[in-house]
């Protein structure tokens, strides 16, 4: 086999393999977890106060997790090792604090974007490092995106609709959402399930994250179109109100390092 084509196929599957589910929620023993979903493992990396996220994303530019609880948004590096929250930063928007239901990070652009369900429900731009948000866009009446992620693949965004305005309610694909949003609901919730506020993307899935534990996780196939079998859910304890989820993606040019270089030395020879 030529030693690139080898060389880059390695890279896929390890890029594949490594990238991972991330969900949270607001339960009294409020947790983030870690899923491989190949082996349905999960892995708690932080639990308690700094624990509770409405809104997780990953920024696989720089490996920060980003989380909020409401108006106060946290960071860390992520680590199957566990979480290191920093002191929250609250976030504002014409210098009053606001709270965000759902976030996703543009690795394209490198935007934190948030969405805002209540007042001037829309999408933000927020600074994380000031918590300043700018409004990019207003979302139509009677709809909510609080699951809310980034495809870095498709460069497109995705959102859990939850209500029966715009698109109606279900996975939603968003497209244009700097300039001018259009939205295509993709499917229905599954069932009579109506809330459904954590979402990430990844893997060929858009995994919808619910905040009841026994609802599990569902996984939408956005190659076919159509529902596969359910991720077991970590959660345990009582039902929350929200949720989130996050698909992280390794940095460029962290993977497979070890994998690649036998085949490097295997050309020299």
């Amino acid at each position: 086999m030529n030693t690139r084509i080898a060389s880059l196929a390695v890279l896929a599957l390890a890029h594949a393999a490594s990238a991972q589910l991330l969900i949270g929620n607001d339960q009294t023993n409020a947790s983030i977890w870690h899923i491989d979903v190949t082996t349905n493992t999960p892995t708690n990396l932080l639990t308690g106060t700094s624990a509770v996220a409405w809104g997780m994303a990953h920024d696989g530019n720089s490996n920060t997790l980003y989380w909020n609880n409401g108006s106060a948004l946290r960071s860390s590096p992520f680590s199957l090792s566990g979480l290191t929250p920093s002191a929250a930063v609250t976030i504002t928007y014409n210098a009053a604090t606001i709270s965000i239901t759902g976030l996703a990070y543009d690795t394209a652009r490198n935007k934190l974007i948030g969405y805002r369900s209540v007042t001037v429900p829309g999408f933000y731009e927020i600074n994380p490092l000031t918590g300043v948000a700018n409004l990019l866009a207003t979302t139509p009446a009677s709809t909510d995106f609080g699951g809310f992620d980034y495809d870095p693949v498709a460069d497109v965004f995705y959102a859990n609709n939850d209500g029966n305005g715009g698109p109606g309610r279900g996975i939603v694909r968003i497209t244009s959402l700097y300039t001018s949003p259009v939205y295509t609901n993709l499917a229905p919730y599954p069932g009579t399930d109506t809330d459904i506020d954590g979402l990430g993307v990844g893997g060929g899935f858009a995994w919808m994250v619910n905040d009841v534990p026994a609802q599990g996780i569902y996984r939408f196939d956005l190659g076919t179109n159509a529902y596969a079998a359910n991720q077991p859910s970590p959660f345990t304890g009582t039902n929350g109100i929200f949720s989130s989820g996050a698909w992280v993606v390794p940095a460029p040019g962290t993977m497979a390092l070890g994998l690649v270089a036998p085949l490097a030395m295997r050309r020299r020879r």
